[in-house]
């Protein structure tokens, strides 16, 4: 194993969960991990071969969805707009950049969330921003095989400031993270969505771009490590 660090998870909402992962199994060589359903207040989890029947049983409401291909993880809830919204996005990072944002993100009076499994980050651009440091339970070791197959090598935010935005996530998380969180201009004052995402997989034999309709807005596109 290697020490994993970098961008690796994005938690979408979109208005048809179940086509979008058909879609993403599809074109993107994702696979389910497990789906997720609520009776009542209990969280129950499904396996990948149970499929969405479960969830045509009375009372079952689904939650969302989970799919990974290498060192990428993915999770689907159910929203209303055509547009995929983005919950929040998930970085793993080493001890001392973790305590560095903690340290950040108290010093200006913003939201924090620590868990055994996670952290939790609120920014000023109404979008969470999730932690995973060498000590929490949910870290991942990924392999060399696993950024092989797929990573997510950068994610394009379209944001009112670009300029705002970098100096933001540079003093909470260092200049590196600009490696991986690009920005570009938008007018809506109130966006921040990614436009554009970029994975790299030694299983590409040349770059390929993924159908706009997989996910609606989103440039998605996979070139050869």
């Amino acid at each position: 194993m290697i020490q994993s660090a970098g961008l690796f998870h994005l938690h979408f909402y979109v208005s048809n969960p179940q086509l979008t992962e058909t879609a993403l199994i599809e074109h993107l060589g994702m696979t389910v991990v497990a789906r997720y359903g609520l009776k009542g207040t209990e969280l129950i989890q499904f396996a990948p071969e149970d499929g969405w029947s479960p969830f045509d049983i009375p009372g079952v409401r689904f939650r969302h969805v989970q799919l990974k291909r290498g060192a990428f993880d993915l999770v689907l809830g159910r929203g209303n707009s055509s547009i995929p919204h983005m919950e929040h996005f998930g970085l793993q990072v080493n001890e001392s950049t973790y305590e560095r944002c903690l340290k950040f993100f108290h010093e200006t009076q913003l939201s924090v969330q620590e868990g055994q499994r996670r952290s939790f980050v609120t920014t000023p651009y109404g979008v969470r921003m999730e932690l995973v440091a060498p000590h929490h339970e949910g870290r991942s070791n990924y392999t060399i095989s696993d950024y092989s197959s797929l990573m997510l090598e950068e994610a394009h935010f379209a944001v009112q400031s670009p300029d705002d935005c970098e100096k933001f996530f540079g003093a909470a998380l260092g200049e590196d993270s600009l490696k991986s969180l690009k920005f570009k201009s938008s007018a809506d004052s109130s966006k921040f969505s990614p436009v554009e995402l970029k994975f790299l997989s030694a299983s590409v034999g040349s770059n390929s771009v993924i159908p706009n309709w997989v996910l609606p807005g989103i440039h998605i596109e996979m070139q050869q490590s």
